[in-house]
């Protein structure tokens, strides 16, 4: 067990290094970089889901130091990015997290505890963009994960959105697959990182970070 000296509850950050205590007698003074790496992500999305991506972004990128061969961290990032708007940002980073781990896409996350009071304003600026340009593959892709991810959305707006776009001969092999997910095809056994996005904990990133 570890927990992060970043972040100590509500809206009190520290931009200083992360250390790490763990549960022993005895607690740890120095903390290998992967432990680093797994604090700095914990309190990225602590951050992102209180509202504050500016503060979340520098975190995960931290953390993408040395995880960058794993699928969630480039999602969690991939989110802080839409929310400060950088829909084309978000969309490379999505496409490199469904590249690492497809099963990303297998889960439905608690939207709330992931994006806090954003998503109803991510999604209007999305929609407000394909409005203006039905060609944006970047605003339809960030779209159709938001809509699958969530819960609360339904997906047969971003389903169409995307079929659309597929028709018209645009999008990519990161669209293609989004479609077959939101068609529930090629559904696939969610990994131990997607599952966290169901019930996300820092405790719980021991288990699912490399």
């Amino acid at each position: 067990m570890w927990i992060s000296t970043t972040w100590a509850g509500g809206d009190d950050y520290s931009t200083s290094d992360a250390t790490i205590q763990f549960a022993d007698d005895e607690p740890i003074a120095e903390s290998s970089d992967l432990e680093i790496f797994r604090a700095s992500l914990c309190d990225g999305w602590h951050a992102m889901a209180d509202g504050d991506p500016a503060l979340a972004l520098p975190l995960i990128d931290e953390a993408l130091e040395g995880l960058s061969d794993v699928g969630l961290p480039w999602l969690l990032r991939s989110m802080g990015r839409v929310m400060v708007e950088d829909v084309e940002g978000a969309a490379e980073d999505i496409a490199i997290a469904i590249e690492l781990d497809p099963s990303l896409l297998s889960v439905r996350w608690s939207e709330q505890r992931i994006l806090g009071d954003s998503a109803p304003s991510i999604r209007a600026l999305l929609w407000s963009k394909l409005e203006l340009d039905p060609a944006d593959v970047s605003a339809a892709l960030m779209i159709g994960v938001l809509s699958l991810l969530s819960s609360e959305v339904a997906d047969a707006p971003a389903r169409g959105a995307l079929s659309e776009l597929l028709l018209e001969g645009h999008g990519n092999q990161t669209t293609i697959a989004l479609h077959s997910a939101l068609r529930g095809e090629d559904v696939q056994e969610p990994s131990e990182a997607a599952l966290w996005l169901t019930d996300p904990d820092c405790s719980r990133l021991l288990e699912v970070m490399p």
